[in-house]
């Protein structure tokens, strides 16, 4: 699975509770890597510059402390 969105409903301040329910969601699918982008800025197709973007390796490792059983990499 890839996140490459991270504009999601509660804006900044519910990004981690947002994180964290997708990750156990799809680890609970049974899904077995995740990714998220690697950009500074979104990319266009899929919303403008200022739509949040964490930066990829802290947001896999706050990710990988949530789950057990999910690889995961930056896309």
């Amino acid at each position: 699975m890839h996140v490459a969105d991270f504009t999601w409903p509660g804006g900044p301040e519910q990004l981690a509770e947002n994180l964290t329910r997708v990750v156990r969601t799809a680890e609970d699918a049974g899904f077995a890597r995740l990714s998220v982008m690697d950009h500074l800025w979104q990319i266009g197709f899929l919303g403008p510059p200022e739509h949040e973007m964490p930066e990829a390796y802290t947001t896999l490792g706050y990710l990988a402390a949530r789950t057990s059983r999910v690889n995961w990499c930056r896309g």
